[in-house]
């Protein structure tokens, strides 16, 4: 490799690693709209298209089509959240169409990532066969993910959620909270909001599931701290309290 490909390549490898801790400032903008549930639908596609024309204002190549693909995952997480199913699938079809060209520039743990993240996504609002055909891919690739990046916090949720969040007898809600309680003991410290978010309310639903109230109450409680107005912690709060 000559020293002009070098540099290239050097900055694709940071940008990579930058994408992997965190999604990059001109980003949390849409990331946080579609974890706090505020904004009308037609302000988060608002902030979807300004976010990806700063992606490609930005990035190139391989960057591009993994930031690409986060923007996908978040706009299907806000159809899905609006009762918008069909839209909601084709966004996390057209993230994992994404994810997977840049694969095929090379494989990264991002990439891997976020196909295990719009996979996982797409088992909850496709048919039964769909979800037979793919739902193993999720733990897969998040596994996959590990591998290149032992510390990602999401691959690690991703894996957990199994037990927190699958119905007996797929799911082990103890185990499901002793895993998310792990990710917490070893990497709170770097975590961001949505990633705690994440974790703390899974705590709560597993504990919830597995008929155990007051225990769940204070994880709801710190989630919502993250996300006052999201609806999925509001509502465990509506139903259980």
């Amino acid at each position: 490799m000559s020293k002009k490909q070098v540099l290239p390549a050097l900055c694709a490898l940071l940008l990579c690693r930058s994408l992997l801790a965190a999604e990059p400032s001109w980003m949390i903008p849409l990331r946080d709209a579609v974890y706090a549930q505020n904004l009308s639908m037609d302000r988060v596609l608002a902030l979807y298209n300004e976010t990806k024309t700063g992606a490609r204002s930005r990035l190139s190549g391989q960057g591009l089509y993994l930031a690409l693909s986060r923007c996908e995952y978040f706009l299907g997480r806000a159809y899905q959240d609006n009762g918008r199913k069909k839209e909601a699938i084709a966004s996390y079809d057209a993230g994992i169409d994404l994810a997977k060209k840049a694969q095929a520039l090379a494989p990264t743990a991002e990439g891997y990532l976020l196909l295990s993240l719009a996979i996982g996504q797409n088992c909850m609002i496709r048919s039964t066969p769909w979800v037979m055909a793919n739902g193993l891919k999720v733990e897969d690739n998040a596994k996959k993910t590990l591998a290149l990046d032992p510390g990602n916090v999401l691959a690690l949720y991703q894996v957990a959620a199994r037990y927190a969040f699958g119905p007996m007898p797929f799911g082990d809600y103890p185990r499901g909270v002793t895993m998310m309680k792990q990710i917490l003991t070893d990497h709170e410290q770097t975590m961001q909001k949505n990633e705690l978010f994440d974790v703390c309310s899974a705590i709560a639903y597993a504990y919830l599931q597995d008929k155990k109230p007051g225990e769940a109450r204070p994880w709801l409680d710190r989630a919502q701290s993250c996300y006052p107005t999201n609806k999925f912690v509001q509502g465990l709060i509506r139903d259980n309290y």
